[in-house]
């Protein structure tokens, strides 16, 4: 039944059978006859029952010849012993083929064509060749009708246009960047400590939890039209005359009282292909009374996003322009939440007031489990205060920095007044960036850097509020704009932050070793502008790297980054300073510029012998930048270079950068 159908569409797959040769007709017509015959065959058989069946299901050949995919199964593959397998088997086995029969499929579709109009030309002579010809060759061609239809693929389409041969020929350019990096917390096993499915299970340990503190305020939600009016045009007039018109009269300002500075230049210190991102700011302080130092910061007055406020109302089921004031429930309470002026809109309240999205406090998590209703999620909020979650507190919160709104998300039968919420809250804190110019020679303004953070967590990608800001403030300075739109500018709230211990030697004999790498190098700057200015005041003549007087100290910076053309911030500045003998050695670590990776601390311990001598030649130390890695791993290469050139014990080792700490010789400005 089988073994005709098998010779039809074999003769049909063969290599060459959709072009056979002009001499052979009669043997295509042949076979397409053949194949018809055991088509209408198979039909009849799965009228009556008898065909084979693929794990039950009867197989329709006739069907499968016609259809867009033919049906492997009705095609029986020949076994080494000469038997035929059956049409499951055969199924089986070739299943990955199905995709490539196509031409099989046209060809039989051809042969059938071809066998109709031989049966019609045996039973009509007279017409037998225009409907054999008609059928099997296009008018006029000896080339089969599918295979003129194929190649009429490789012809352009009609309207194309058809494209130069020297266009066609030359390759894309390809630029290979390095590849992206995106800090990621990763998650640990929940199980380890003590959490199943995101929740407590029944049981828990939750000893140690602290009690839910009673809400000292309550929210009053403002009537009064024109109380209302007066708040809504407050808001939207900051900064106000008076705010821009303020002067401190010592030249420090304050959070509550800032300057509000004229933001005049911004670019970005990284490869526009990076993902890390440094941003380079510039403040203007004329007239601002402002009088800094090298080493002092700038604190900067963000605000939370608007994406993040919105959803936040969206959540609380708050409206944006609803005015408040807050009264204390304790009547002998004569200042509460004075970080919300008041009366003002809650959208201004979240917006600017309360922090929303750093590590939450525990005292907040059970206030937080004092308004669940779910029994489940309130003992996971309480579990994550207790003695027993302490690990679970660490990852979950700390680690993984949940804002309130992914708190309310997570746990979503907490539902928590607004009352209660902004009594929990801590005030949005201001961000401090150290100044990385120096007064002598920039007395008018001031320049930072920073960078935009950005890092995923199990909540998705967090972003920095105050980096992100105001790298969305800078966007017209950075973003290749040359100024902002004619007759505005751009201002922001800052104040003066003095650092009364970074700062550098006054004596220019003394050594100076500083390390910073990454955005730690800002400060440095400003120390080595400060430097220079004073080694030109001291040395009318000038000194050169051929040329050093014997009074001046050495002056060695460790910078590190990535690679020279991603991420060497500062890099004209600081080779400027090493040519004019400002900078005595510049040692800059590659991360990832070679295989093996090199950081701050291992160009330390190669130069640990000539590092000793410097610190016991009075060498202040100064270290800057990341304290949870990069500032233990240069303190231990510290210990290890007096131990080793010093012959001091750990105890010793360690008893000597004690002293170095208290006669302020060896000082870190490190953040987490």
């Amino acid at each position: 039944l089988w073994e005709p159908l098998k010779k039809a569409v074999d003769a049909a797959a063969a290599p060459g059978a959709d072009k056979p040769s002009a001499a052979e007709p009669n043997k295509e017509a042949e076979a397409a006859t053949t194949g018809a015959a055991a088509a209408t065959v198979v039909t009849a058989a799965v009228a009556n029952g008898s065909a084979p069946k693929e794990n039950g299901v009867a197989v329709d050949a006739a069907a499968a010849a016609a259809s867009p995919t033919p049906a492997l199964s009705a095609v029986p593959s020949a076994a080494s012993d000469g038997k035929s397998s059956t049409p499951s088997d055969s199924v089986k086995g070739h299943k990955p083929m199905l995709k490539g029969l196509n031409s099989s499929r046209q060809s039989s579709n051809e042969a059938a064509g071809a066998a109709a109009a031989a049966a019609d030309a045996r039973a009509s002579p007279r017409s037998g060749n225009t409907t054999a010809g008609r059928s099997s060759m296009d008018a006029g061609s000896t080339t089969p009708r599918g295979t003129a239809r194929r190649n009429s693929l490789d012809t352009p389409r009609r309207g194309s246009v058809d494209k130069p041969s020297s266009r066609m020929g030359v390759k894309p350019i390809s630029v290979h960047f390095p590849k992206r990096e995106e800090t990621v917390v990763r998650r640990k096993d929940e199980q380890l400590y003590g959490l199943n499915l995101g929740l407590a299970p029944v049981g828990v340990d939750t000893k140690g939890a602290p009690a839910p503190l009673p809400c000292r305020v309550k929210v009053v939600w403002d009537k009064d039209p024109d109380a209302v009016n007066m708040a809504k045009t407050y808001e939207s007039a900051r900064p106000t005359k008076d705010d821009l018109a303020y002067r401190d009269p010592e030249g420090l300002y304050s959070a509550s009282k800032p300057f509000w500075a004229e933001m005049s230049d911004a670019r970005y210190e990284t490869a526009f292909w990076s993902d890390r991102k440094v941003l380079h700011v510039q403040l203007e302080l004329a007239d601002s009374g402002m009088v800094y130092e090298a080493g002092d910061a700038v604190g900067v007055l963000p605000t939370n996003p608007p994406e993040l406020v919105g959803n936040l109302l969206k959540r609380l089921n708050l409206q944006p322009d609803a005015v408040f004031r807050v009264r204390a429930l304790d009547a002998g309470t004569k200042s509460i939440l004075s970080h919300i002026p008041c009366p003002c809109t809650i959208g201004y309240a979240l917006s600017h007031c309360v922090d929303l999205t750093s590590a939450t406090k525990k005292s907040v998590l059970r206030m937080l489990a004092e308004h669940t209703h779910d029994p489940s999620e309130k003992r996971t909020l309480i579990y994550l205060t207790s003695k027993a979650g302490k690990e679970a507190y660490q990852h979950e919160i700390m680690e993984h920095q949940p804002s309130i709104l992914d708190l309310l998300a997570r746990f979503d039968t907490c539902s928590p007044p607004i009352d209660a919420l902004l009594d929990a809250l801590p005030p949005l804190a201001p961000r401090l960036y150290s100044i990385t110019t120096s007064f002598v020679e920039n007395p008018d303004r001031v320049q930072v850097a920073l960078s935009v953070v950005r890092f995923r967590t199990r909540y998705g990608s967090r972003l920095g509020v105050a980096s992100t800001w105001l790298d969305r403030l800078a966007q017209p300075l950075s973003g290749g704009d040359s100024a902002p739109p004619q007759g505005t500018s751009i201002k922001l709230p800052i104040y003066l932050r003095r650092n009364k211990d970074f700062k550098p030697p006054q004596d220019l004999s003394k050594p100076l070793i500083m390390v910073g790498p990454g955005t730690g190098v800002a400060p440095f700057r400003g120390f080595l502008q400060h430097r220079r200015h004073h080694i030109r005041k001291q040395y009318p003549g000038g000194v050169s790297k051929d040329q050093v007087p014997e009074g001046l100290g050495q002056a060695w910076l460790y910078f590190g980054c990535r690679r020279d053309d991603e991420d060497y911030i500062y890099k004209d500045d600081l080779q400027s300073y090493a040519a004019d003998a400002t900078l005595t050695q510049l040692k800059v670590a590659f991360s990832r510029a070679q295989e093996e990776k090199v950081y701050v601390q291992n160009l330390m311990r190669t130069d640990a012998a000539q590092l000793y001598k410097l610190i016991e030649a009075g060498a202040y130390v100064f270290v800057c930048g990341d304290g949870a890695g990069m500032a233990k791993d240069v303190h231990a290469a510290l210990l290890d270079l007096l131990k080793e050139h010093g012959g001091m014990s750990e105890a010793e080792a360690t008893e000597k950068l004690a002293a170095m700490v208290k006669e302020e010789r060896y000082v870190r400005d490190v953040w987490s």
